[in-house]
């Protein structure tokens, strides 16, 4: 998924850098189409923040998967330890950081932990999670919180922050983000809350100005080995997952700074 974005930064920098990059050589996807192959801890970086353990993917067995992920721990751990200690304590804090903390970047970290509670995340558990849960966890999570059959008063607790304009523009959602929860979720109830939040939203795109540099966002979510794009630089970012810590990087970018890894930040 791609977004297109631009800095007012002044000088102007055309080069912007991001961290998971391609290396020039080509490839394959899949499908057999033309691809980049991206250097070893990039790759590492996209799988650690993708992958679901034991879980099979469209394109990737699980075993095939999780077995990738542990040759590539052991190459760039041979070749770049200091990289391989550095991500390890970022995906494990993402997963199992203290309850509070986790809860409050509930996007990712619960979607992991409710692999490991038994039966899921019910009621009760949501119940727990959702006080603490940023608007963008929020809105991502409304079907989860159908089929979990959350009570009445978690409902109105989510209806009340999703809606509230100032936990919207903290969050930095963007009407398309919106809109995607609005096609996918059944309840009216969450429809409506949604309506308000995407006029909320509307006071979030920023004003184009000014002399523009594009940017294009390659939004990561599958970790698989080929790139579709050439990426790392002149503007082409790919971004690995979906959470808080990749649009603290997209604001990196179009405030016109070069990006890093989230721990050398």
């Amino acid at each position: 998924m791609s977004k297109f974005s631009g800095t007012r930064r002044r000088p102007l920098r055309a080069n912007l850098t991001a961290p998971v990059r391609t290396d020039g050589r080509r490839t394959l996807t899949h499908e057999g189409g033309d691809a980049y192959v991206r250097d070893a801890e990039s790759e590492l970086f996209l799988l650690a923040v993708t992958n679901m353990v034991g879980e099979d993917t469209f394109y990737e067995r699980a075993t095939d998967r999780d077995a990738r992920f542990a040759d590539l721990v052991h190459r760039v751990t041979a070749v770049n330890p200091a990289f391989v200690a550095g991500l390890a304590p970022a995906d494990r804090r993402a997963v199992l950081r203290h309850r509070r903390t986790a809860l409050a970047d509930a996007g990712v970290s619960w979607e992991r932990l409710s692999g490991w509670l038994p039966g899921g995340m019910d009621p009760e558990a949501w119940a727990h999670a959702i006080p603490s849960m940023g608007v963008m966890a929020l809105v991502r999570n409304l079907r989860n919180f159908d089929e979990a059959g959350i009570g009445d008063d978690a409902i109105e607790a989510v209806i009340a922050k999703i809606t509230d304009s100032g936990e919207v523009a903290k969050a930095r959602l963007f009407p398309y983000q919106v809109w995607a929860a609005y096609r996918h979720t059944p309840l009216d109830d969450w429809k409506r809350a949604l309506g308000l939040t995407l006029d909320h939203t509307v006071a979030n795109i920023p004003a184009l100005d000014g002399t523009l540099v594009p940017l294009i966002y390659t939004f990561n979510l599958a970790g698989y080995r080929p790139s579709a794009l050439a990426a790392g630089g002149h503007g082409r970012c790919t971004l690995g997952g979906f959470t808080d810590a990749t649009f603290t990087v997209v604001k990196v970018l179009e405030d016109g700074r070069n990006a890093g890894w989230p721990w050398m930040a």
